[in-house]
């Protein structure tokens, strides 16, 4: 940086003085890759090592230290960590959740830090397939055999690992048979049903077992041509019109896929897996104040629909007995209390909230699995986790995902009649 000073007065013959500072800046480590291996895996039954290789930097900004992380391809939110700040280049024996969108896909990650904190980052993608279906009692002892190998050689890292991996089981729809590839859709992110179109395919809405299909180029014209309902959506060559009033010929011109008196309408929202024939869907506000259907539709942001299931018959869909119920519930609780125990070993840092929040995120991500009890203490570790967050801080993504926490709690059916019956 130079500061050069002169007269303003041009009849004062002078030389211009100047100052000069030289700033050195860092610069991250480069040339590096990351390594997981192996390329292909089941979820629970394959262990995976990450291995950096090649990274340089100048000798003063040296020694380099690595991070390992794991993300679900497609949840662009949450970064789950392995292990921070090692001096090790190499992780091993990493268990990784069942894998996003069509293919299955987990990013490996990796972050090399120099002494001055410049960062760089890699990663690499593995294809971690659902396991074959099994019970949640098998998976239970599945996670009871890992959690308890972990905390007797007193590995916080495995434990918070496991909880992740297993609640991704645990979390995963049933999605057996769908084939949603050969529908040009995304994998099952409902019971039964497949996702959204796949880049370059268009069709109804998702949840939905329709076939999606490649749009002709006059469905992007502007006019309405050809067989189109309307403009540029509608009939055999383009994708369902999206508004709510379109003209429409048959249910399949609509994204909702109803046409009433040839007009596309939104249904009323569903319930999931239309509560599996053991309850009543329920419409309400944002208050909670019940709603008909017909003011609960599709398009409509402000209402919610719910199953109210039958007596004997428990979850979201209303599809799981007493007996299974009990096994859900009882696996995220035994979760919950190894996360309390990993998180009590730990020395209090970003770090360290940072895989304490992105756990918790995993095993509270269905509220009207946890126990009476179970859903306050999770929200107990919320509080731990904030409250270690103003001695030391948080790391990039820990806000958002306390918060995606704090609101999946609140959405316990537990929790929140406990707070009816307080207030």
């Amino acid at each position: 940086f130079a500061l050069t000073a002169s007269y303003a007065d041009a009849t004062i013959v002078s030389e211009d003085g100047f100052s000069a500072l030289t700033v050195r800046v860092n610069a991250p480590p480069t040339s590096g890759a990351l390594t997981v291996a192996p390329a292909t895996g089941v979820v629970l039954q394959t262990t995976f090592d990450f291995a950096c290789a090649g990274w340089v930097d100048d000798a003063d900004d040296l020694p380099l230290l690595y991070s390992f992380f794991f993300a679900v391809a497609g949840d662009d939110a949450t970064e789950f960590q392995l292990v921070s700040g090692s001096a090790l280049t190499s992780y091993s024996g990493a268990l990784l959740p069942q894998g996003g969108g069509n293919s299955s896909e987990v990013v490996g990650i990796a972050q090399i830090a120099d002494q001055y904190a410049a960062s760089a980052r890699a990663t690499d993608v593995v294809i971690v397939r659902p396991a074959p279906r099994v019970s949640v009692r098998d998976l239970a002892n599945r996670t009871a055999q890992l959690l308890a190998a972990a905390l007797e050689t007193g590995n916080v890292e495995a434990i918070f690992n496991t909880a992740v991996t297993s609640a991704s089981v645990l979390n995963a729809p049933n999605c057996t048979g769908r084939g949603c590839g050969a529908l040009n859709r995304g994998e099952c992110e409902v019971d039964g049903y497949c996702a959204d179109c796949i880049d370059g395919f268009v069709g109804t809405r998702a949840p939905s077992n329709e076939l999606c299909i490649a749009p002709a180029a006059s469905c992007d014209n502007g006019a309405r041509d050809g067989d189109e309902t309307d403009v540029d959506c509608g009939g055999s060559a383009c994708g369902p019109c999206e508004a709510v009033g379109a003209t429409c010929g048959v249910d399949s011109d609509c994204l909702w896929g109803i046409c009433r008196s040839q007009q596309c309408a939104a249904p009323p929202k569903p319930c999931v897996g239309n509560c599996s024939a053991h309850g009543t869907c329920i419409h309400t506000d944002v208050t909670g104040a019940s709603l008909r259907p017909s003011e609960c539709t599709a398009d409509v942001w402000s209402c919610a629909a719910t199953c109210a299931c039958s007596v004997g018959w428990f979850g979201d869909d209303c599809a799981s007995d007493e007996a299974a119920w009990n096994d859900v519930v009882a696996l995220r609780s035994s979760m919950l209390g190894a996360l309390a125990q990993a998180s009590a070993l730990q020395d209090v840092s970003a770090e360290a909230l940072n895989m304490q929040a992105s756990t918790l995120s995993s095993l509270v991500a269905e509220p009207s699995q946890l126990a009476s009890g179970a859903d306050r203490a999770a929200l107990a570790l919320v509080g731990d986790i904030a409250g270690g967050s103003a001695a030391v801080g948080l790391s990039a993504g820990t806000a958002a995902t306390i918060g995606g926490s704090v609101s999946s709690l609140l959405d316990s059916p537990l929790l929140l009649n406990a707070t009816r019956n307080a207030s």
